[in-house]
């Protein structure tokens, strides 16, 4: 019987595979997992965007109109701060590399038990 290193929001770790709401993968086969956050890079772009329009047309713009658009910015840097994808990557699997979207605290978790497995099979290997 494996050791759960983590378990929530669909996803499983063991010392010996990766179990996901789409795919389940033995871990002898993956070389790497990475989380990143692309909505970041969009969103934060949009929100910044909106608020330095705000900041430059203040004096023409309604006090509901400035508090709308910094909302808005602020809500759209918040939200895709949250999200992110976390990717599978292995020889092994030829491109059939799976990109999993999830919320980043959960991602970050799944990766760090994936990382410790994939460190502790290491360890076994250089005995």
């Amino acid at each position: 019987m494996s050791a759960v290193l983590f378990e929530g929001d669909g996803f499983r770790v063991t010392d010996r595979i990766l179990t996901t709401p789409r795919r389940t993968y033995e871990l002898k086969n993956v070389e790497m997992v990475t989380v990143k956050q692309p909505l970041l890079l969009l969103c934060g772009g949009i929100g910044l965007g909106l608020i330095g329009f705000t900041g430059t047309f203040f004096r023409y713009l309604y006090m509901a109109e400035v508090l709308t658009l910094i909302a808005l910015a602020v809500g759209a840097i918040i939200a895709s701060a949250m999200f992110g994808t976390l990717k599978v990557h292995s020889l092994a699997m030829r491109g059939d590399e799976g990109i999993l979207y999830g919320r980043i605290s959960t991602l970050k978790l799944a990766k760090s038990a994936v990382e410790q497995a994939m460190d502790t099979r290491n360890i076994g290997f250089n005995k």
